[in-house]
């Protein structure tokens, strides 16, 4: 089985395959997927999780209670 999303000169082709044709509602609903994955950056990089409250971007009990503010 091949890749779903292939790369054009115009862009991503989406070759979506089906055991069975779509009702109408599915095909509504593939066509909003398609139009929310057009305009996404793509890349080969791996995922990586990172904590914004914390300088080291690791989550830290410290981190979360620094962003409260005692009144």
């Amino acid at each position: 089985m091949g890749e779903v999303g292939v790369m054009t000169e115009w862009g991503r082709d989406w070759r979506f395959i089906w055991r069975r044709n779509l009702f109408v509602w599915e095909e509504e609903l593939l066509s909003s997927l398609t139009e929310d994955l057009e305009g996404m950056i793509w890349s080969s990089n791996e995922d990586l999780w990172r904590w914004n409250l914390d300088d080291n971007g690791v989550f830290t009990v410290k981190s979360v209670m620094r962003g409260f503010k005692v009144w």
